[in-house]
């Protein structure tokens, strides 16, 4: 029994020019993997592998749940590719510089955290000068 054919994609094989039915496992991490009619099976699961089959696929129907190693990378921004057949009807230039602009117009967030006090290293160091002072003092 094999997996449903969830989309296609060019082969990744160099000199392949044949298209590849990507498929998704069953097993712990929903790893995607491809079928070549003349190159076979290409089960490797590495984050790149990953993202490059769910990134060059065009699928058949909603894009499945992303493999467990590359969700970060999804969420941070990046989008399933439409289906090519799905037509927007309600895109014109006039809304997408309207969205363009409230984009840029959105204040910005920090998004890096800001750093910590280094309490800890101040009390080792108020400590050790304590400490040394204690020595001193017995001498």
């Amino acid at each position: 029994m094999s997996n449903e054919i969830l989309g296609y994609m060019p082969c990744p094989e160099t000199g392949c020019d044949q298209q590849a039915a990507v498929m998704q496992a069953k097993r712990k991490g929903a790893h995607l993997y491809t079928r070549c009619p003349d190159c076979g099976i290409d089960q490797r699961t590495g984050k790149a592998r990953q993202l490059n089959i769910w990134r060059a696929t065009t699928w058949k129907v909603d894009p499945p749940t992303p493999p467990a190693n590359i969700e970060g990378d999804l969420v941070a921004g990046e989008k399933p590719k439409p289906k090519p057949t799905a037509i927007q009807e309600d895109w014109s230039p006039e809304l997408e510089a309207r969205e363009q602009a409230a984009a840029q117009t959105a204040p910005a967030t920090d998004s890096e955290p800001k750093p910590k006090p280094k309490t800890g290293l101040v009390i080792a160091g108020i400590g050790l000068l304590a400490g040394l002072g204690l020595v001193a003092a017995s001498i």
